[in-house]
């Protein structure tokens, strides 16, 4: 059989249903026929069509492939036509585009509306499994047709197809100061099937110093700053102008260009497509120190994402987004592909229905935030880390309290805080304090130990150092405080301090995953389900950091009861697989529940496609937050290595961890196996400094390293290859075997 016969032997009549980023009347478009009848315009050639790309400045993309479906994207631009442009599309089985695939009349009246941002998402419709097809979009001003660049997309394999599956995913892509040379070489894997990505797709600041940098061709600029949040120095995005400005920006740079027109995109948001480190329509940018939910803000971010998109929103092919809509149900994301017999892809949203961090940002450290009577009717004993506590409002006459309220006057908190039970610990530490430099007979006395007094754990137990800020809330949490602070307050709530996903996508997500019958379920998790422990507590060197900590608790981590309830259920079954990214560094493990290690799964997760590596960005926070000790400096440059200790054993579920690169990683799937390949570059060149952008020649090898997992179908345990063989993870032995 001749190739030609056999593509035009595959590819089945295409009906187009135009998708209206905002005021689409809603027309139900759906056409073609299916006995091969063009419907279309079929110009056959390239007679005509001029270069378009000054008018499609942000090129194409598609998303969202199912075996008879694809959300195909574009945006048009026309300097001297701001209003409304018309446009077509056209679709065909070969790259010179001589054999067109029949479409609905749709397909011809496409309309870029202004109000949309000129964007345009077609659903394209009948087509056959596992096929290639291009697409392209005309646009006609005067009397020439301008078409864009080419695009490329590939129909998932039928539900029943005895298929191999290839697919990449990345996550966190700065423009800010940052190269996409990850993609540069993602792109010399010409048969990759589609790409996931996990989110921050775009960052909202123009360049902030905590954990961005810049560079003159290499900076986000917003327009509309006067609808923006205004840093003095940076931006961060506000407005709906602004978000569109951002995505504008992103999309065009060329290689980000060059894998949407390549490969099919499958994508969720995490935090900077609206705010760092955000729950719901919340940011964190102030530590606490002002109210900063913001629902138009929110809906803007949303709007836009929703714009420039390339996304298939489950259950309704027609959806639109509509800011009038009551938040948070005006935009659903999560949502699942299947691909062949052997793959289902799972994809969450867990940011817009989470609730705060566990830990509040302004909690005034001294505080009981568990009382005896809390922690005895939790664990029916008081847990080792509780401290003495007193009412500092009675205690030795309010002594104690008037010597607190002085700090408030520094304006290090407000008096307003310095109320009810405080820990012993901390009053002393301000004793301490207002002691320094005066004479003996002048110090103020510390509260002497008392075995018969009340223990409980305050904010401080927990980590906080702080009244306002983010350590001990997001970053650096006391494990040994956390833990059982954690049970109490998921105790005394019923399950709702830990709201990652809601009740809705969370049911819909279980029984999804439980009800699958692929070989693989991958769930793709915008963050970490492995917990990031270091013990400090035998390394004297760092001070008051000697203890154990957890890296972050703005993923999983900082929801423990509910990542238990969820690896749980999920260890129920066969071939999970979670693929996650978000923390900027590479890891592998076996994510247990705290509760049952019998209960987990396999998670790969890959670091930023081009941002800031982990250990660049917790040195930061060490230089920046006053509220730290000089030893966390040593603690962000040790990282990697007090992570995987050995003598320790902090992580036994962590088998690996790269956390000074960037990279992509690189998965296949069939009946046998799951394996991946993670594509690391150090974050820096040989001197010291930031990749500039890359030409990748003979030498692209030397650049990038490799490390190869595998997952055997049937058991849940993670292999790596070393020297050519892959070996089992043995948490227990602390080695692969």
């Amino acid at each position: 059989m001749k190739r030609r016969t056999f593509l035009k032997g595959t590819v089945v009549t295409a009906g187009a249903v135009v998708i209206g980023c905002g005021d689409d009347d809603g027309t139900d478009t759906t056409g073609g026929t299916t006995d091969g009848t063009d419907t279309g315009t079929d110009t056959g050639t390239d007679d005509g069509l001029e270069d378009g790309t000054a008018y499609f400045p942000q090129s194409v993309a598609s998303g969202d492939p199912t075996p008879a479906t694809v959300i195909l994207w574009t945006r048009v631009w026309d300097a001297d036509d701001t209003g409304d442009l018309a446009l077509e599309l056209q679709v065909s089985i070969d790259e010179a585009f001589a054999e067109l695939v029949p479409l609905s009349d749709a397909a011809s009246n496409l309309t870029a509306a202004a109000d949309d941002d000129h964007c345009v998402k077609v659903r394209l419709t009948e087509l056959a499994a596992g096929s290639i097809y291009y697409y392209r979009f005309i646009y006609k001003s005067g009397d020439t047709s301008y078409v864009s660049r080419t695009g490329r997309t590939k129909t998932a394999p039928a539900a029943d197809a005895d298929a191999k599956v290839r697919f990449a995913f990345v996550s966190c892509q700065d423009f800010n100061g940052h190269y996409y040379n990850s993609y540069n070489r993602l792109l010399r894997e010409d048969d990759i099937d589609f790409f996931v990505h996990l989110g921050d797709y775009i960052y909202e600041t123009t360049g902030n110093p905590s954990f961005q940098d810049t560079h003159p061709d290499r900076r986000i600029k917003l327009t509309d700053t006067a609808g923006a949040i205004d840093f003095g120095g940076y931006y961060a995005a506000k407005s709906l102008d602004n978000y569109r400005e951002v995505y504008q920006q992103y999309r065009g740079d060329e290689y980000l260009q060059r894998m949407h027109e390549q490969f099919a995109m499958v994508a969720v948001w995490d935090d900077h497509e609206f705010s760092d480190d955000c729950h719901g329509i919340t940011a964190t940018y102030e530590g606490g120190r002002v109210d900063e939910a913001d629902l138009a803000r929110r809906k803007s971010a949303s709007q836009a994402w929703f714009e420039h998109m390339p996304v298939d929103y489950m259950g309704d092919p027609d959806f639109k987004y509509d800011p009038e809509v009551e938040f948070p149900d005006d935009i659903k994301i999560w949502r699942d592909l299947g691909f062949g017999k052997h793959m289902h892809l799972v994809m969450t949203d867990l940011r817009t229905r989470r609730t705060d961090h566990l830990i509040p940002e302004d909690a005034f450290p001294g505080t009981v935030m568990a009382t005896q009577e809390d922690l005895m009717e939790s664990f029916g004993e008081i847990t080792d880390e509780a401290g003495e506590y007193v009412n500092i409002d009675d205690f030795e006459g309010g002594k104690y309290a008037d010597l607190l309220k002085a700090g408030a006057e520094a304006g290090e908190y407000p008096e307003s805080d310095v109320t009810g039970d405080i820990s012993v610990a901390y009053i002393n530490g301000h004793v301490a304090k207002a002691n320094e430099g005066k004479d003996e007979a002048d110090w103020i006395a510390a509260i002497e130990p008392d075995a018969d007094r009340k223990r409980g754990l305050s904010y401080s137990d927990l980590g906080k150092r702080g009244k306002f800020g983010g350590v001990g809330s997001r970053y650096l949490l006391n494990k040994d405080g956390v833990d059982p602070a954690s049970k109490v307050l998921w105790d005394k709530s019923g399950g709702e301090s830990e709201v990652m996903m809601g009740k809705v996508q969370r049911e819909w997500f279980l029984s999804t995953m439980q009800g699958s019958d692929k070989t693989w379920k991958v769930w793709g998790s915008e963050f970490c389900l492995t917990q990031l422990v270091v013990d400090l507590r035998a390394a004297t060197q760092f001070g008051s950091l000697a203890k154990r900590f957890y890296i972050t608790g703005d993923d999983w981590t900082g929801m423990p009861n509910r990542r238990n309830e969820i690896l749980e259920a999920l260890g129920d079954l066969e071939n999970v697989v979670a693929i996650t990214g978000d923390i900027h560094s590479f890891f592998a493990g076996t994510p247990k529940s705290r509760g049952d290690n019998t209960k987990g799964i396999i998670e790969l997760v890959t670091a930023g496609a081009a941002s800031n590596s982990l250990s660049t960005l917790l040195l930061r926070t060490a230089k920046s937050d006053p509220s730290l000790p000089p030893e966390a400096t040593a603690l962000a440059f040790a990282i990697q290595s007090v992570l995987t200790d050995k003598y320790s054993k902090p992580n036994p579920d962590l088998a690996h961890a790269n956390c000074s690169a960037q990279g992509f990683t690189i998965v296949e799937v069939d009946g046998a196996a799951l394996t991946a390949t993670m594509w690391a570059i150090p974050e820096t060149g040989p001197d010291g400094s930031k990749w500039v952008e890359m030409d990748f020649g003979d030498g692209v090898m030397d650049k990038f390293e490799t490390t190869r997992w595998q997952v055997k179908a049937g058991e849940n345990a993670l292999y790596k290859e070393v020297d050519g063989a892959f070996k089992k993870w043995d948490a227990a032995a602390w080695d692969f075997v």
